[in-house]
């Protein structure tokens, strides 16, 4: 072959070449479905999980510490004072004894008791009774007004309860005071009570030792 007829053929060849190897090389590129002037969308993923937004994280936290403080809230009150006072309250009512004379032989002695003990002041109400085995107990209820002081007084016969007890319970079964000296006139009241306001309490009339009658009643002055 003639070498000037051959360099066209060659540069033909070579021409031929370099585009097909351009056309492979496009094929070779990854498709993007974005123009010059979009971004490419941010790649996503399957296993990560969105951080919870801050109105979320806040409820939850609300939630859980009013849930925690709801379920701890230390309980209130004393329970077994509570039982006390309940079983005071489920036990006999002494039985009232309005307009009893000189002749009633307990009402003497409660005038007699609290000459000694209350002083100056003046039977409140009638006198209470309750006829009481050993260890049992009765009760009843008195109220107490502003502006007059009282003290609480109580008889038993002697020979028969050697031992009764007096106490002033709350509803809520606290103790405002009592009398359990080992013997058969216990009084409470030492000075005075004087409330402030209008209350009612609950008296647990009980027989520590000995079996029998036994009375209470409340004396009272002016403040």
């Amino acid at each position: 072959m003639n070498p000037r007829n051959a360099l066209p053929s060659r540069l033909a060849t070579i021409s031929l070449l370099a585009a097909l190897a351009g056309i492979a090389g496009a094929a070779a590129l990854p498709l993007c479905a974005c123009g010059p002037d979009k971004p490419a969308d941010a790649p996503t993923g399957t296993s990560g999980t969105a951080a919870p937004s801050a109105a979320t994280a806040t409820t939850t936290a609300t939630t859980t510490a009013t849930t925690t403080a709801t379920t701890t809230a230390p309980p209130t009150g004393d329970p077994a004072a509570k039982a006390r006072f309940d079983a005071v309250k489920a036990s006999p009512l002494a039985t009232p004894v309005a307009g009893a004379g000189k002749d009633d032989m307990f009402a003497r002695a409660l005038v007699d008791t609290a000459a000694w003990f209350a002083a100056g002041l003046s039977a409140d109400g009638p006198y209470y009774k309750a006829t009481l085995a050993e260890k049992g107990i009765a009760h009843v209820d008195i109220s107490m007004k502003a502006g007059k002081c009282y003290v609480l007084v109580g008889f038993a016969k002697l020979g028969t309860i050697v031992d009764y007890d007096l106490a002033i319970l709350k509803a809520s079964g606290e103790k405002v005071a009592e009398d359990d000296d080992d013997d058969a006139s216990p009084t409470i009241g030492k000075p005075p009570m004087c409330p402030t306001e209008d209350i009612t309490y609950t008296v647990e009339v009980k027989s520590d030792k000995g079996a029998g009658d036994a009375v209470v009643q409340l004396f009272s002055k002016a403040k």
